[in-house]
């Protein structure tokens, strides 16, 4: 549609508007207006949605939602629920309505979806797009609509039918396996159909929860990388993030970072910020995507401003990058300092998170954030206060005033406050801190332990962990939590890290039985080949403490990191040596043999570096002699003799003669820890 602006109310045949229609308009809607809301009490509650509904679209400055929403309460019992829909949507748009309202609304709904009263496809998207916006949803609520949801699956006749149900579903952090089976069955019939924009959609919902089949993902970025030129801009923000999130393979990964970088100048300020945060998760920039992040650090200088969002979303990624330079941080750095108590809540959740990731603040920078939190802390929602403090636990900050804050908060919190994710986050979060207050704790467990029919496992995991951490998951609890992890242990619906934490978890609180330990090993058997060094050995560390694994497991193990050890990176070898030197299976079935060639190659390469490193391991871990031969004992020796020797450091050498001197004779009085712990079966 074409605007053109009316001269002496002459018209052009084209189907156009001039001013002159606008402001006829515009008196008509007031007119409608003034009626609507004065004789309010005698239009039918059907019509007056209808009215409504109609305002809201064409002219929504017009409608005074106050008075709507009054008048809305005391009809609300004569609405149908599609009525109530209809005023839900209008309500929407333009983020209106007191959380009184809200509530009136979300009782409504849940008395319906508790009837079996059936739903359309329309009805449900609706129904659902409501639903995703009402804090006070529970868990109840959407497995109901998830049920319905599988139920009209005749209805879903294309991929955009199923768009809005994955977003919403997405944000819900809802993996029932069978919803999303359904949503990949429609996405692959669908898939050569879609545009740029729905693929994208659909891919990242994917992606977010980490679901669909390795086939489903082959298709997607296929279509993707056909479609890629015809991508807006934002629509390529978002692809980015998908092949960065996803570890997509490097070529397509690439090929989406050069397209960015050949349309850098269309993109906003806020597409430049998404575009940072993917590239923190890829690995090995080259010059040219250095070229993209310097042009957009010019292009923040010369703002002279930012506005939040942006300002602390740039603060996460550059710090996670390790780039800008003096001037560039000493600009945000003023910027926070002016704009802090004007940030929303979701900005201090980004804030915080760089502020995990080693974002340093000066003492009066944080004694100034943390005043902000703690005034500002009552009018956060519950999932926002819990990643804020589980990013501030992993720095040893000095804020003893907002964990203070944080008990009283979490004491006046109800159940339905705490769910899932939320709770488990503060478990995180306290535990991480070791911040312990009894009564706090007590409600914690309380809740988890109820409620743990309904956690989704990985984050179950992760509440173990926690739990475990402050020595807190006892008997009591591992009964109850039993069921659930032998089902999916089962079903190897574990991932690989969670498969690993529970089991270092469970271990470190003494708890399992003979058949949860059979299932752990039967899934690491499964998914051994894609467990990485690291995840193995922190396996078999929580294995070998409470004495677990047949010979044969231990054999399989043992052969899979003996092919892989050869090929380990600096940062981890001296680590793997150190945990082998302690697990006598390892020991036993040869691993230190083919870890000992992989040390001496690292102390090769890296000289003096490694001669240290290896001199403080030797130190402060002496048992680990006991799973050395003399040879190799000699071979340590003169490496470290040469590397300290070349750099002429006398101390290091005089201290290497102590260590050594006190290693060989422990090793001799055969009281390392190797010897003294019992042959395993």
């Amino acid at each position: 549609i074409f605007f053109f602006q009316a001269e002496d109310g002459i018209r052009d045949a084209q189907e156009s508007r001039g001013l002159g229609d606008v402001y006829k308009r515009q008196k008509l809607w007031n007119g409608i207006s003034e009626k609507f809301h004065s004789l309010s009490s005698l239009i039918h509650p059907k019509n007056y949605v209808s009215i409504l509904n109609a305002m809201s679209k064409m002219s929504p400055k017009v409608v005074k939602w106050t008075k709507v929403e009054r008048h809305l309460k005391q009809i609300m019992k004569q609405l149908t629920e599609s009525d109530i829909l209809l005023v839900s949507y209008a309500f929407m748009r333009h983020d209106k309505g007191s959380q009184v309202f809200w509530s009136l609304v979300y009782e409504r709904f849940h008395a319906y979806l508790l009837s079996e009263q059936s739903l359309n496809l329309m009805e449900l998207t609706r129904f659902a797009t409501v639903m995703n916006s009402l804090k006070d949803a529970t868990r109840e609520d959407w497995q109901n609509i998830e049920q319905r949801f599988i139920g009209i699956q005749n209805e879903l006749k294309s991929g955009q039918t199923v768009i809005p149900f994955a977003v919403i579903f997405t944000k819900q952090s809802i993996r029932n396996p069978r919803v999303w089976s359904l949503i990949e069955t429609i996405t692959q019939e669908y898939l050569i159909s879609c545009d740029i924009t729905s693929l994208t959609t659909l891919a990242w919902s994917f992606a977010r929860l980490r679901k669909g089949t390795s086939s489903l993902w082959g298709l997607l970025e296929g279509r993707l990388n056909e479609k890629l030129e015809e991508a807006p801009t934002e629509t390529l923000t978002n692809i980015l993030w998908i092949v960065s999130y996803r570890k997509s393979s490097p070529l397509m990964t690439k090929k989406v970072i050069e397209r960015c970088i050949f349309i850098q100048d269309s993109f906003s300020i806020q597409e430049c910020c998404k575009i940072a945060m993917s590239l923190v998760m890829v690995e090995n920039m080259n010059e040219k995507t250095h070229a993209f992040m310097d042009a957009f650090e010019k292009r923040i200088l010369a703002m002279g401003s930012l506005a939040g969002k942006e300002l602390c979303q740039i603060v996460w990624a550059f710090n996670a990058l390790k780039i800008g330079s003096q001037e560039f941080w000493e600009f945000i750095r003023q910027q926070l300092n002016d704009q802090l108590e004007s940030l929303k809540e979701e900005d201090f959740e980004v804030l915080t998170r760089a502020i995990a990731h080693g974002f340093s603040l000066q003492s009066e920078e944080w004694e100034k954030l943390e005043n902000v939190l703690c005034s500002a802390m009552r009018y956060f929602t519950p999932p926002t206060i819990s990643m804020i403090a589980l990013n501030l636990s992993m720095q040893p900050l000095p804020c003893s005033q907002f964990w203070q804050r944080l008990d009283s908060k979490i004491l006046r919190l109800t159940a339905k406050d705490l769910e899932g994710d939320t709770l488990v986050r503060f478990i995180e979060a306290f535990s991480r801190r070791n911040w312990i207050v009894n009564e706090v704790w007590l409600k914690l467990k309380t809740l988890f332990k109820a409620q743990s029919k309904n956690i989704v496992i990985q984050v179950l995991v992760r509440g173990c962990q926690g739990l475990s951490k402050m020595k807190a998951l006892d008997d009591d609890i591992y009964q109850v939590l039993r069921p659930k992890l032998l089902e999916n242990l089962r079903n190897q619906s574990i991932n690989e890290s969670s498969l690993m934490t529970l089991a270092h978890s469970i271990s470190n609180a003494r708890q399992g039985d003979s058949e949860f330990w059979s299932l752990v090993e039967a899934n690491i058997n499964t998914k051994l080949s894609k467990f990485t060094v690291e995840k193995v050995i922190y396996l078999t560390m929580s294995l070998d403490r409470i004495s677990r694994g047949s010979p044969q497991f231990w054999k399989r193990l043992v052969g899979h990191l003996s092919e892989e050890v050869r090929n380990i990176p600096d940062r981890i070898v001296l680590f793997l040596f150190k945990e082998i030197g302690y697990n006598r299976n390892l020991i036993e079935f040869g691993l230190m043999d083919s870890c000992f060639e992989r040390v001496i190659k690292f102390m090769k390469e890296n000289g003096i570096t490694a001669a240290n490193e290896m001199l403080q391991v030797l130190n402060e871990y002496p048992d680990i002699v006991g799973a050395l031969s003399d040879g190799q004992i000699d071979q340590i020796e003169n490496k470290l003799m040469e590397a300290f020797a070349a750099s002429g450091d006398d101390t290091q050498r005089e201290s290497l003669r102590e260590v050594m001197s006190r290693l060989r004779a422990l090793k001799s009085s055969n009281q390392t820890l190797h010897s003294r712990l019992p042959k395993s079966s």
